[in-house]
């Protein structure tokens, strides 16, 4: 099987090379306006790169496969419950991960 990390550099140079070659008979048949749209030095490089494009993509590995996202159905998924969440009136204040340090959040409330 081939490596993920040689799948995503092969789809990435495709790609830049693809975009490059489109963006470059855009360039010359319409900024420029060198030569005519159906000519040789417009089509070939927007085919070309059109199909380039869809190669690099085609070659890209799936994200579920490039960080090991895929899951085993002999493992029941678990989910962490008695962790405090952010959004939780009821989670405790915790004064080392408060930018505010020592001070309690209900304090600058009051004040200000």
């Amino acid at each position: 099987m081939v490596s993920i990390r040689l799948l995503g550099t092969l789809s990435s140079v495709l790609l830049l090379v693809g975009a490059l070659l489109v963006g470059e008979a855009l360039h010359v048949g319409i900024v420029q306006g060198a030569a005519p749209l159906t000519s040789p030095p417009v089509v070939l490089p927007l085919v070309l790169g059109s199909v380039l494009l869809v190669l690099g993509y085609r070659t890209r590995a799936p994200v579920a496969e490039a960080y090991d996202l895929t899951s085993d159905e002999d493992e029941p998924q678990t989910r962490d419950t008695d962790a405090p969440r952010a959004d939780d009136p009821e989670a405790e204040y915790d004064p080392e991960l408060s930018p505010l340090g020592d001070a309690d959040p209900t304090d600058s409330d009051e004040r200000g």
